[in-house]
Parts: structure tokens; C-alpha cells; sequence
């Protein structure tokens, strides 16, 4: 990781802009990541299921989730 500064999801969620998870693991991104995160930042998985990012949570507090070519998330 020549270049790139490693640390922690909850560390990284304060200072990061774009999230993109590739793990195929559950709940990479989860609640406590979303609270820390900037307005405005991009979040996305780029795996074959939706387990990677706690859905559900975002959902809870406050975003939506509109389908299409690509998942938009609006603070409503």
C-alpha cells in the first residue's frame, strides 16, 4: 500500500471521502462507520451481494435508497 496511509474503518470513516469495500465480508461499513462520516461521502460496494455495507442501518437513520443504473443515498 505504497503511499497510502492504513488504519482502522472507524479512523478512516472521519477523514476518508470515498468508501469502496471489496471484501465480501458482512457489515465492513457498518452504523458507527456511516454516523463518522463526512456530508457528502461516497460510499459503494463493488461485490457481487449487498452484505458489505449494513443497509439497514443507513436506512435507520434517515437515508434512502432509490434503485437504478446505481444506488442513490439522499439525506431526507
Amino acid at each position: 500500500m505504497d503511499g497510502f496511509v492504513v488504519m482502522p474503518m472507524l479512523e478512516a470513516a472521519k477523514v476518508g471521502d470515498v468508501f469502496c469495500t471489496l471484501t465480501g465480508d458482512i457489515n465492513v461499513i457498518d452504523s458507527d462507520h456511516f454516523k463518522e462520516m463526512k456530508d457528502g461521502a461516497i460510499v459503494c460496494n463493488s461485490g457481487h451481494f449487498d452484505v458489505e455495507l449494513n443497509v439497514k442501518a443507513l436506512e435507520r437513520s434517515g437515508y434512502k435508497v432509490t434503485k437504478d443504473v446505481r444506488d442513490l443515498w439522499m439525506n431526507i
